[in-house]
């Protein structure tokens, strides 16, 4: 159980984001639930998950700016944009480039209490290697929690602002309701994104349904012709 600050501060924020979903306009809270519908179950393939990535890189952009611009001595916000752009695109791209930086650098960073001042340079550089590797072995795990996850949030959130009657007023008063209803669907819909074959496994299947296939046609070629040599034998 956490501490009663701790609580009291999670409640109150719970509520102040519920509150918020609550007031949006009927048609964004129902754009919110498909959305979250579609990421909470489908957020694991690639077109949904370049989106999602797209959105953590910028997301990630705008965290590591203040201390990028500080390294390359450049100040202001013309700095930012840029490199949020920049992580933005990458994810859209690339999408486990996103699990790489984020796990890598947050290795990275935890690793620096531990090390002097002269050293953390090249502790930060081997620990973003060893934690973006990581972060990207277990990026299909990862991707299927978060996006579950955080589509069945926002599904939660939408219905707050769009259930009508008693539903409603029961999820905008209770803010706790909202969250374990957005793990719900979250947690479900990642075990059904993990109870799906992936891509890598698609294509291995398609492969070796392939090779299934021409090694039948083969075995059926060699039958024909057998029986062609025995039916003109007899014959003689």
């Amino acid at each position: 159980m956490p501490p009663a600050g701790l609580w009291d501060a999670a409640v109150s924020a719970a509520g102040t984001i519920v509150g918020e979903a609550a007031s949006l306009p009927r048609a964004a809270s129902i754009a919110l639930v498909i959305a979250g519908l579609i990421v909470a179950v489908f957020g694991g393939r690639r077109p949904v998950l370049r989106v999602v990535t797209l959105l953590g890189g910028a997301g990630l952009g705008v965290a590591a700016a203040p201390l990028a611009a500080r390294l390359a001595h450049l100040g202001g916000d013309s700095s930012r944009w840029p490199i949020v752009g920049a992580l933005a695109l990458l994810g859209a791209i690339l999408p486990e480039s996103v699990a790489f930086l984020a796990s890598g650098g947050l290795l990275g960073l935890a690793s620096q209490r531990f090390f002097p001042a002269g050293d953390r340079a090249v502790v930060f550089v081997a620990a973003l290697v060893l934690g973006g590797a990581v972060g990207v072995f277990f990026f299909p795990l990862a991707a299927a929690v978060l996006t579950g996850l955080g589509g069945g949030i926002a599904l939660a959130l939408g219905l707050a602002g769009c259930a009508p009657g008693a539903l409603g007023a029961y999820l905008t008063g209770h803010p706790l309701a909202v969250v374990l209803l957005g793990f719900a669907v979250g947690a479900s819909g990642a075990l059904a994104q993990l109870g799906r074959p992936s891509e890598a496994q698609k294509q291995a299947r398609s492969v070796t349904d392939a090779r299934a296939r021409e090694i039948r046609r083969a075995a059926e070629a060699r039958d024909r012709r057998f029986a062609e040599y025995a039916r003109k034998a007899r014959q003689k």
